[in-house]
């Protein structure tokens, strides 16, 4: 017997990637990092090279 889900992640993750996708059209990689990293709440630690 299934139960009814509160929050469907996959659903969710999804209709992220989705907008996401529409959004990068014409972006290089580089310029999607910068969109992401100014958007993100949590932004990942930057590593230095030697």
């Amino acid at each position: 017997m299934k139960t009814k889900k509160k929050f469907d992640a996959m659903k969710t993750m999804r209709k992220i990637r989705d907008k996401l996708s529409k959004e990068f059209v014409g972006m290089s990689y580089e310029e999607q990092k910068r969109y992401i990293g100014k958007r993100a709440k949590v932004r990942p630690k930057t590593t230095q090279k030697m």
